[in-house]
């Protein structure tokens, strides 16, 4: 009996092994990386570890960057507008080089990128366009439209209309729909295929008493690196105390139907101005604001769980996917890096040339993106 049980458990541990060197690896030892644009026309490289910069990445042509698409199934490459935002750079991050241009203004046709991202697979590039028809001496509105481009190929495969002034832009889990923000409206939910509309969900007309007006959207869509969850700040006017108050929005795009959720935390005054905010899961109920200071807001009981000054002026705060620390960036020369619990500063990530805006984006891979034809890394 005992020989018995000795070799149902030898032969137990040798599936177990066998298992373990069959499953995929790629995850074991991956790490988390920060791309970040910065003047006059550079992709930089952050590894998130030491929190230092790795490599940089020089693009052609005039820049800046002013904004950057990465995806977690395509970890390899980043999507940079550059050319005075009328192209698109193609970085392979594992060369470190720019490995091809999208180029979208023609001879007769001047192109600005208003939002760039991937879809899920990361096999299709969309971009958010405002396109001008370019004659002798004359310039003729267009109407915006979406551009989509085969990453395998960088070719367009077509194009649809998009609506005005769309900002930025997001899409569901299996990519078949798209949340589009847009200045002045509610989030528009579209066909990812051909762009019409699906339905709204209501932002800027809430049809609330006592509510004058509701804005805000997200300059950062760094959802998918945060499970689909999509965080930013909002004002809302009330119009019976003629007063604004700050609030977090949170919408999780994995929901067929999401919602919403329109959370004030505290008054909105010139002492603590914010363009942007980003926000936990609801389980953690954490909200984090930044300008000249950096503050956070438990946006369950409303109230503030701690603070600190900055050095300088920071745009947008990102929460780094293991939740650990924040990142504030996006303005000056440096990323500042926070501990999301105390708020302590842990270190400055000085990238060597000033922030283009809000071009930034995690990836996550097992490449050692610090090293000329990257390798995996050793576990």
């Amino acid at each position: 009996m005992i020989k018995m049980d000795a070799r149902r458990l030898r032969l137990c541990c040798s599936s177990m092994l066998v298992l373990a060197l069959t499953m995929p690896t790629a995850s074991a030892w991956a790490k988390w990386y920060m791309v970040v644009g910065t003047l006059p026309n550079n992709v930089e490289i952050v590894d998130t570890t030491t929190d230092k910069v790795v490599r940089t990445v020089s693009l052609e042509g005039q820049g800046p960057v002013l904004q950057i698409a990465t995806n977690p199934a395509t970890p390899r490459f980043a999507y940079a507008t550059t050319k005075l935002d009328q192209a698109i750079a193609v970085v392979d991050l594992e060369q470190g080089k720019e490995v091809a241009t999208i180029k979208l203004s023609s001879d007769t046709e001047t192109v600005r990128v208003s939002g760039t991202n991937l879809n899920p697979k990361g096999d299709r590039l969309y971009i958010s366009e405002m396109p001008l028809k370019v004659s002798l001496g004359r310039y003729q509105h267009e109407e915006p439209r979406f551009r989509v481009i085969d990453t395998a190929t960088n070719k367009t495969i077509k194009t649809f209309p998009a609506p005005a002034q769309t900002m930025s832009f997001g899409f569901s889990p299996d990519g078949k729909k798209i949340y589009a923000f847009c200045v002045g409206q509610d989030i528009l939910v579209l066909d990812s295929d051909d762009g019409h509309l699906l339905s709204t969900i209501p932002l800027a007309h809430r049809n609330i008493t006592g509510i004058r007006a509701t804005y805000g959207l997200p300059l950062l869509v760094n959802y998918q690196e945060q499970n689909y969850l999509l965080t930013f700040a909002i004002i809302v006017e009330d119009s019976i105390t003629n007063t604004d108050t700050l609030a977090i929005g949170v919408l999780d795009l994995k929901q067929e139907h999401p919602k919403l959720d329109v959370i004030e935390t505290e008054p909105f005054v010139e002492d603590w101005y914010s363009v942007e905010g980003i926000g936990t899961t609801p389980d953690l109920h954490k909200a984090f604001f930044v300008w000249n200071d950096l503050w956070k807001v438990d946006y369950k009981t409303r109230k503030r769980d701690g603070q600190v000054s900055l050095p300088n002026s920071q745009a947008v705060p990102l929460i780094h996917p293991d939740g650990k620390k924040l990142y504030c960036g996006g303005q000056w020369h440096a990323l500042a890096v926070y501990d999301v619990d105390s708020l302590k500063h842990i270190d400055d990530v000085e990238l060597g040339h000033s922030m283009a805006g809000i071009g930034m984006r995690f990836v996550n891979t097992d490449k050692d993106l610090s090293a000329p034809g990257s390798t995996a890394q050793d576990p």
